[in-house]
């Protein structure tokens, strides 16, 4: 577009910016009423689907082979937790709407369909172990040690009532864990998970460790699913900022 005109190539570049700004500042003020139309849009392409499911499923399974084959085909079916014969019209209308932003350059394979996690490590990759009666060598305050709480013996208790009420809160190894289960599949369950865990914060910290611990799987949310929910991480912000912890 434009030739060789540098400057009608930066004009054409700017009037495409200045519209998707407008549209932004449009959206963003008029956002119920664009919520409401975009949620009426999804209704009519499920209805359309659902009208010609099979034929509509067939047709996401050749773009999908198209794109990486048949593991791909697996790849979707791990993340929606169904085989391609049994999709539903809402399964398929959001598969169809993946491949177009995919199409388009507005998201990439991994990002709409996650890559299965790498398998937790096991005893058996553990290959550096000393042998038995072999003196420790390990520094005393290791950093890269696997069990901190393990790292020092722990220091004997003042008083009665301080053995009694040790001091776990400054510790890493007894943080909370809000990190989501790896064998959770479907950015449904994935939501519900964690409006869930969302619900259970008492205060900006542990607000910060859920949203750090599950970084990778909120940035793989995308669209609408990904606004909602951090409107709900902003809300439940303001209401833990108030002392509203109910």
């Amino acid at each position: 577009m434009g030739g060789d005109d540098d400057a009608r190539r930066l004009q054409i570049a700017l009037g495409i910016g200045t519209s998707k700004a407008q549209r932004n500042v449009i959206d963003h003020a008029l956002r119920d009423f664009t919520t409401r139309a975009f949620e009426k849009a999804k209704q009519n392409l499920v209805e359309r689907v659902g009208a010609r499911l099979p034929e509509y499923r067939s047709r996401c399974v050749e773009k999908i082979k198209e794109l990486g084959g048949d593991e791909l085909v697996k790849r979707v079916e791990r993340v929606y937790g169904r085989t391609s014969t049994e999709w539903l019209a809402t399964d398929v209308a959001r598969i169809i709407t993946e491949l177009r932003a995919i199409a388009d350059g507005m998201t990439t394979i991994n990002e709409a369909w996650a890559p299965p996690a790498p398998p937790e490590p096991s005893r058996a990759d553990v290959t550096d172990v000393a042998p038995a009666g072999a003196p420790n060598t390990e520094p005393r305050a290791a950093a890269d040690s696997p069990h901190p709480a393990a790292a020092a013996a722990p220091a004997a208790p003042a008083s009665p009532s301080a053995a009694s009420e040790p001091a776990f809160d400054n510790d890493p190894a007894f943080k909370k864990n809000w990190t989501l289960p790896p064998n959770l599949l479907g950015q449904d369950a994935v939501l519900k998970a964690l409006d869930d865990l969302l619900d259970m914060t008492a205060d900006a910290a542990e607000l910060d460790e859920l949203c750090s611990q599950n970084a990778e799987r909120i940035a793989k949310i995308t669209g609408q699913p990904r606004m909602q929910w951090d409107a709900k991480v902003r809300a439940r912000r303001e209401r833990l900022d108030r002392g509203d912890v109910s």
